[in-house]
């Protein structure tokens, strides 16, 4: 997944020399970012239009700093120190992943590690992309239990318990569906965290009249299932991977909060 990094300032005028500080913090830190922008207060108009533009080429997107724009956008505000460069590093633990150089699925399989819970996956439309990122990892075996390709809609019922009467009246691309994917898993009591995905990647629609790009991902805990709605764009390539890369962070932040 793409990452862009906002930076709002309160003031028209934006300090080269703060930018440039921050930018060496990052790098040296290990953060890396394809597209970094600076805005100030008075580009409200422009931020939501960069904000609009980076989702929808399924960025992942950090703000840093906080004014009224970042309450605009209904973003976390995750730092109010807009000239020590060094000191925004210690609030991007709860924002940014990609930690020290290490990739999502290092990180995920660290936490699981450190709360002692195994994870399973139910994939649709991802194809066991998920399940090969985080088995790709040198000693996922302690966390992963298992992972479903539920292609077919039949193999979603059979090996998931979904509901046919959500499959007929939902479809098999839906919220309902994503969620009802989470809770069999759980329901195997086999796991402590599953995540499942469905959704269309074309480069056709199903005949449902949903579009292309239109997905779904749950994850869940014994706390409860939460499900998240995308329309990526791009091929059936770049539509899948966004989908594994959002699932994956998607745990991640869900292991965060426990």
């Amino acid at each position: 997944m793409a990452k862009a990094c906002i930076l709002l300032k309160k003031a028209v005028s934006v300090d080269e020399n703060d930018e440039a500080a921050l930018i060496s913090a990052l790098n040296n830190s290990g953060y890396s970012f394809d597209e970094f922008h600076v805005l100030s207060r008075l580009d409200k108009d422009k931020a939501i239009e960069i904000f609009e533009t980076l989702k929808r080429r399924g960025y992942s997107i950090l703000f840093l700093a906080g004014d009224d724009v970042g309450e605009c956008l209904k973003q976390p505000i995750v730092s109010e120190n807009k000239r020590d460069g060094q000191g925004l590093l210690s609030v991007f633990g709860d924002t940014v992943y990609e930690l020290n150089g290490k990739n999502i699925e290092e990180e995920l399989v660290k936490i699981l590690k450190r709360h002692k819970f195994k994870i399973s996956v139910a994939e649709s439309f991802t194809g066991g992309g998920i399940a090969k990122r985080i088995t790709s990892v040198s000693g996922a075996s302690e966390v992963y239990f298992e992972g479903i390709n539920a292609y077919n809609e039949n193999s979603k019922i059979k090996r998931l318990g979904v509901s046919e009467t959500t499959l007929s009246e939902k479809g098999a691309v839906s919220e309902e569906t994503a969620y009802e994917m989470a809770r069999g898993l759980l329901n195997t009591d086999d796991c402590d965290v599953a995540v499942a995905t469905t959704g269309l990647a074309g480069p056709n629609s199903d005949g449902s009249g949903k579009p292309v790009g239109l997905c779904y991902i749950s994850v869940g805990t014994k706390r409860g299932i939460k499900v998240y709605r995308y329309l990526f764009d791009g091929t059936r390539r770049e539509i899948t991977e966004k989908a594994i890369e959002y699932a994956l962070f998607h745990v991640f932040t869900t292991l965060k909060e426990v």
